[in-house]
Formats: structure tokens, C-alpha cells, sequence
């Protein structure tokens, strides 16, 4: 009931008037058993419930409770339909069950023609009109403390999230003194307690439509996957590509293609190797003797001597090209190989290399009698 001002006195005598009375009394009582529609939606707080029959087919059979419709003022009225029975006859149709505003119920195959009222149930037939199935459609609110701590909050402007699952918007922070400050735990994953196991646990990100980003995070088999889902986009830190088994060879820009600065193509195969040919000739004495093994050598190494001494002939500058190495392995030294002296330690030639002996030097490619070992590489 509206409130409306009271009038003391209604007639000409002055008194109280009986009938203002009974209205305030009348108000009073509505306004206990109201609530503002701020605070709730229209709501079933008990009972209210309805059944099939378990003998009449086509009988349901409905059970009074509380319910809190809205009514023409705006606030939510405290309304107690009693319990009672209805039948169904129209074959393969659905009725509806409704709560009006003044707490009387409708019944029938359309919704109540009242407004504000509360759907409680609809009903489907089947072809001979019996009771299919009874579907419960009311809204209901076992417990108003929730919903009206939910409501005082939300009038102040604090809206709670609710832990089952929500919405927020605006930034969040999250202050702790704690390490782990932020814990995702897949309540599905894993079987065995103090073992670490795989399962999908991941953050998503999604775009304005809801349409999913990319997300990171563990996998079944417990790897730790960051995954792009827009095409072309790749993982990175800060302004780098991360590389990986899925992104690395030719053409992907990633460093390790080259060496020094160089693709592979710039440097010879495996199958290009350098060829080894090996013998031994036995020196004559002479200060210059070619040893021919019929290819041009790009190095030669040929050891041997009365003093052990391993010589390293090379293709280079002819002034000095040759490396001699004593056996006892305390000496280095460059050698000329020609012009100077010692004369013809090693030198590469067309299809060998040029030993000789100068009679006059310890050092010596060619001494007589002494078999030299050699090693060409072509």
C-alpha cells in the first residue's frame, strides 16, 4: 500500500478517525514485509514448489511458501500463495505456473496476463495431454543475508566478485609481503599429493568480442607453453623473438644461420674435404730434389732426419713458407725455403713439393741414406 498522509480527523467533530487507523496499521504491516526493489529482483525466499501427481497423470500439485513479487510502488510485498492443485488436458503443450503481485497464482498455457509477476514453473505435455515434465524457473533466494549485504555494498558503490566465477573491470594491484603472490590452482589436476604433476593451467587473453589472444602457461605433460593464437605473432622478450625448434632454419633471420656473418654457402662441404696422400722417399744428398705425387699439395708435413725433425712446407709467399718443428718439440722456427739458407726445406711445387740437403746446415729434407715419412694434403 502507497503512503499517503494521515488525517487525524476526517469529520467535523474533532477525534481520531477509526479508518486512518486501521490504513496506518494497514501501512505499517506492508511496509515490514516489503522491500525496496534497489536492493532485491523479485524473488522466491520458500516453498513455492510444484510436482508431478504420483497417481493423476495430468495433476500438478503445488505447495505454498514465500514468495516477494514486486508490486505498482516499486518496493518487493511479502506474498504467501496457499498450497493447491491443477490439471493439464491441452496435449503437447507447455503451461506456465506464475505468481501474481496480489499473491494469487496463474494458471494456464500463456504466462499471467498481470504485470510484475514471478514465473515459477512450466509445464510440457505430452499427445494425451498428461504431465511430460515440470521445469522450475523461479528465482530463487534461499538466504536474504547474502543478497542484502550484496545490496547495501552495491548502494555504495562496492560491488563484490563473486568466487565462483565474475567479471571485473578497471585495473587491479595486489599488494603482499609474501612471496607467491598470486596462486592458479587446477582443481583436476593431479593424483598425488607432495608430487608434481601435469594438467592444463594456463592465463588467457582475450580481445574486445572475447575472442581468445593467446594464452601461457603448463601443459599436460607439465611444459610450460607460451602460445600466440594471432596469426603471425610470435613470443618475445622485450623487442627479441624468442627461437625456437619451431621457428629456427633458412630464412628465419635467426643468427645462427650464418657464421661469422656467412651462410653456409660461403664455406666448403663435408664432401669437398681436403685430400690426404701419404709416402716416404729416402734422401739422395742433393740440395734440390722434387718429390713427385702427382697432384699440386696445399701443405706437406715430412719428418725424419738424424736429428728428428718435422718440417711443414706451405703455399704462401716463397720468400718463407717453411715451419720446422725439432723433435725434442722445445722449437718453432720459420724457414726460408729458397735463396736463403737452409735451401729447400719444403716447398710446394706442380705435382709435389721440392726437398734439398745444402751439406752445410744440421737441417735437412734430403740427407742422404735417411728415410723420410710425408703426409700431402691436396
Amino acid at each position: 500500500m502507497p503512503y499517503t498522509k494521515t488525517t487525524w480527523n476526517e469529520g467535523a467533530a474533532p477525534g481520531i478517525s477509526a479508518a486512518e487507523l486501521n490504513r496506518m496499521e494497514t501501512q505499517y504491516d506492508e511496509s515490514v514485509q516489503s522491500y525496496p526493489v534497489g536492493l532485491f529482483d523479485p524473488f522466491v525466499l520458500s516453498g513455492c514448489t510444484a510436482v508431478k501427481n504420483g497417481s493423476i497423470a495430468n495433476q500438478l500439485d503445488f505447495t505454498g511458501g514465500t514468495a516477494y513479487p514486486k508490486q505498482t510502488d516499486n518496493t518487493l510485498r511479502k506474498r504467501n500463495p496457499a498450497s493447491t492443485t491443477f490439471t493439464t488436458s491441452v496435449a503437447s503443450t507447455t503451461y506456465y505456473l506464475d505468481l501474481n503481485p496480489d499473491g494469487t497464482l496463474s494458471w494456464g498455457t500463456a504466462h499471467s496476463a498481470q504485470a510484475n509477476y514471478i514465473a515459477l514453473y512450466q509445464v510440457t505435455t505430452d499427445a494425451s495431454g498428461n504431465i511430460l515434465a515440470v521445469t522450475d524457473v523461479a528465482q530463487r533466494q534461499a538466504n536474504l543475508l547474502p543478497g542484502l549485504v550484496s545490496a547495501i555494498l552495491m548502494l555504495a558503490g562496492i560491488r563484490p566478485v563473486n568466487r565462483a566465477g565474475d567479471t571485473m573491470t578497471g585495473g587491479l594491484t595486489i599488494e603482499s609481503s609474501t612471496d607467491g603472490i598470486l596462486r592458479l590452482k587446477q582443481t583436476d589436476a593431479g593424483s598425488t599429493a607432495g608430487t608434481k604433476e601435469g594438467g592444463w593451467n594456463y592465463v588467457e587473453f582475450l580481445d574486445g568480442q572475447g575472442d581468445r589472444q593467446g594464452y601461457f602457461g603448463i601443459d599436460n605433460s607439465g611444459n610450460f607453453q607460451f602460445m600466440p593464437e594471432i596469426s603471425g605473432a610470435v613470443a618475445r622478450v622485450g623487442t627479441s623473438t624468442i627461437w625456437h625448434a619451431g621457428n629456427d632454419g633458412s630464412g628465419s633471420g635467426l643468427d645462427a644461420d650464418m657464421l661469422d656473418g656467412q651462410h653456409a654457402s660461403a664455406f666448403a662441404l663435408a664432401s669437398s674435404a681436403v685430400t690426404k696422400i701419404t709416402g716416404s722417399y729416402t734422401g739422395d744428398g742433393t740440395a734440390s730434389r722434387t718429390i713427385n705425387i702427382g697432384a699440386t699439395p696445399k701443405m706437406v708435413i715430412v719428418s725424419g732426419g738424424t736429428t728428428p725433425v718435422t718440417y711443414i712446407g706451405l703455399v704462401g709467399n716463397a720468400a718463407d713458407h717453411t715451419i720446422r718443428i725439432i723433435g725434442d718439440g722445445n722449437s718453432v722456427t720459420g724457414y726460408k725455403s729458397g735463396g736463403g739458407s737452409p735451401y729447400y726445406l719444403v716447398d710446394i711445387t706442380t705435382n709435389g713439393f721440392i726437398v734439398g740437403d745444402s751439406g752445410s746446415f744440421a737441417d735437412t729434407s734430403n740427407e742422404n741414406g735417411v728415410v723420410f715419412n710425408y703426409t700431402a694434403f691436396i
